[in-house]
């Protein structure tokens, strides 16, 4: 072998030694390298658990036996959470405001619980409405109004025709009833019964004996509500047939309220039902939309009056 091949074969093998130490070399760095970030997100675990653990003691301070207050820590101010802890902050908040909710309920009577839910329901379907969250949301609802002789002189004649309404059409309960003052379609005033219950909503003529003049609107048929902002009790029920129920509650206390919760119980799995809330409402009669507005004074008694371009008034004594 010459010497020549020899340091051929030298240079050869110093290649591959040289490989290998920059293979070792190489791994070695990345193995610490991982190593060292590995470390860092053992640390970052660790503190982020002490910090949750501390924020989470914190709370258990605050809250402790709050069960036993008043408002159940309504009133405690909850510690500003550190960041990255914000969604797990909102997630017990909501826990515990739903918490909170089943506590406030549990104190109500069984027998009022319904109502409860009902003025829930209607509140947030009514919060452009004032008069609702000031007066309305704290009233007694009783819902059959007509069946109490101080609300209506006739009830017995109410009585049996709404028991042959029930053999009938079939439903099992009334759910709200109220004397009205009726838009017909020629844009003057009836004064109906309105009766709601859980299949149909009726209209009858307290005048004659509580008279049912037409069939029931099926609960289907309503698509929506209108209502005012202010305080008066107008009320349009939107059907499909284009043809809507305009009325208006003459009755000392708002019962509004009461009426929307009632049609949104009944509506609640529709998902495109709602409850429009205006200064100025519309409805369709005879598939002519009219815009209603409300005027107050100079009149001594509830009527709607037709005006110019497709406008109806409601008018309003100063006493009403």
């Amino acid at each position: 072998v010459s010497l020549f091949e020899l340091e051929k074969k030298r240079t050869a093998g110093l290649q591959f030694i040289v490989v290998i130490l920059q293979k070792y070399t190489r791994s070695w760095k990345q193995y610490r390298l991982y190593r060292r970030e590995i470390s860092v997100i053992k640390i970052q675990n660790f503190f982020k658990k002490y910090r949750a653990r501390s924020y989470i003691n914190k709370l258990n301070e605050l809250f402790r036996n709050v069960s036993n207050t008043s408002d159940f820590g309504k009133s405690i101010k909850w510690p500003a959470p550190k960041p990255g802890f914000i969604p797990m902050n909102n997630m017990l908040k909501k826990t515990y405001q739903r918490w909170r909710a089943y506590k406030v309920i549990q104190r109500i009577p069984d027998d009022q619980r319904a109502i409860f839910e009902l003025k829930l329901l209607a509140a947030d379907y009514l919060r452009q409405r004032p008069t609702f969250q000031e007066t309305s949301i704290r009233q007694e609802w009783k819902g059959d109004y007509l069946l109490l002789p101080e609300e209506n002189s006739h009830s017995l004649e109410y009585r049996k025709s709404i028991s042959e309404l029930r053999g009938k059409d079939n439903f099992n309960h009334v759910l709200f009833s109220t004397l009205s003052i009726k838009l017909n379609t020629h844009i003057k005033t009836d004064e109906r019964a309105i009766i709601l219950t859980e299949r149909y909503l009726y209209k009858l003529d307290p005048k004659k004996g509580f008279h049912i003049r037409k069939s029931g609107i099926s609960i289907d048929d309503i698509i929506s509500l209108s209502v005012t902002s202010g305080k008066e009790q107008l009320i349009v029920v939107h059907l499909t047939s284009n043809h809507d129920l305009v009325f208006y509650m003459h009755t000392k206390n708002d019962r509004v309220g009461e009426f929307v919760g009632h049609v949104a119980k009944l509506k609640r799995r529709a998902s495109n039902f709602q409850v429009d809330v205006q200064r100025y409402v519309s409805a369709t009669l005879d598939k002519n939309k009219y815009v209603i507005n409300v005027t107050w004074g100079g009149v001594d008694k509830i009527e709607f009056r037709k005006g110019s371009n497709k406008n109806i008034s409601l008018m309003l004594p100063n006493s009403e």
